[in-house]
């Protein structure tokens, strides 16, 4: 196979880039960014390539380790991009930037190995994932068919107790509209099945009135 070569120092296009993304998993800043100079000034399709080879890098090398050097590079990218347009070389200045942020980060390729854990079960394994029974609940047609209506006593609860349990819910505060929000909840369905009535009377009164 023949590769594409770089007019300046001539790497083969698929060298240099894991050059890039390998030097910044390894925290390698210099070469990181020598590299990266190499690939921008290659051309537009160079930049393009660039741009999106070091989102991807954010995401699959960072990602949760530190979710705020994520969304700082994906913010200067932007910037990156819109200052390569003008051309007038300040794009290297934010690229600067960006390869210090991604080789100091702290590191996680957890959302990588997640992606490809779940993947290969979703599309290569025969047996598929039951829908788990708290999600079986009154804004589900089978959760409605099994008791478990917008306007049943068993429907209220089974929200309450499964559908909004929250697993790891923050302590920094408290929610303290959470007991009447449930009550309200409890309460709206006692009056539910009269509304329901009166509602269907002030149909039945439209109707009469056009007739």
């Amino acid at each position: 196979m023949v590769h594409y070569q770089t007019k300046h120092h001539h790497y083969n296009d698929d060298e240099l880039i894991s050059a890039l993304q390998k030097s910044i998993r390894r925290g390698s800043e210099e070469d990181a960014l020598y590299f990266s100079l190499e690939l921008g000034q290659e051309s537009k399709s160079g930049m393009g390539t660039l741009l999106s080879r070091l989102k991807v890098i954010a995401y699959e090398d960072i990602g949760p380790a530190d979710p705020t050097v994520v969304t700082s590079v994906s913010c200067a990218l932007f910037d990156m991009a819109d200052m390569y347009k003008k051309q007038t070389g300040e794009w290297k200045m934010v690229l600067s930037y960006i390869i210090l942020l991604l080789c100091r980060a702290k590191k996680s390729r957890i959302s990588c190995n997640f992606l490809s854990t779940i993947v290969h079960e979703w599309s290569d394994t025969p047996k598929k994932r039951e829908i788990p029974d708290y999600a079986i609940d009154m804004h589900t047609t089978r959760g409605r068919q099994i008791g478990r209506k917008k306007t049943s006593s068993l429907g209220k609860t089974h929200f309450i107790k499964e559908g909004s349990k929250l697993q790891k819910e923050t302590e920094e505060f408290v929610d303290i509209y959470k007991k009447t929000a449930e009550s309200l909840l409890l309460t709206k369905n006692a009056q539910q099945p009269q509304e329901k009535v009166l509602e269907k009377k002030e149909t039945q009164q439209t109707l009469e009135v056009k007739l």
